[in-house]
């Protein structure tokens, strides 16, 4: 059984990965991420150390594009009442892969 985990680069899904990791062992985990081509570098580097900690390698998924991008495309501009970015850049390709 796989054992999928959302990697966002944040506190917490390092915490699910190492807590699945230390319940179920790293044969069959998998280490997903949503790259929006825009994130800071840090963050880029801490999903790296997690993949190296677990010896375990970062699944990529993008779409590609920018969310600045994404919102000349479709005609948008940004707000936070319609989250355009999380659902085109981050849940569709999780979902699809």
């Amino acid at each position: 059984m796989k054992r999928v985990i959302n990697l966002s680069g944040g506190a917490c899904s390092f915490w699910a990965a190492d807590r699945v990791a230390n319940r179920y062992g790293t044969d069959d985990m998998v280490l997903l991420f949503a790259d929006t081509l825009i994130e800071d570098s840090d963050l880029y580097d801490f999903n790296e150390w997690t993949a190296v900690r677990y010896g375990v390698p970062i699944t990529r998924v993008s779409r590609e594009i920018t969310p600045w991008q994404l919102f000349r495309r479709e005609g948008l501009i940004a707000n936070n009442r319609f989250p355009i970015c999380s659902t085109k850049l981050k849940r569709e390709p999780l979902d699809e892969w």
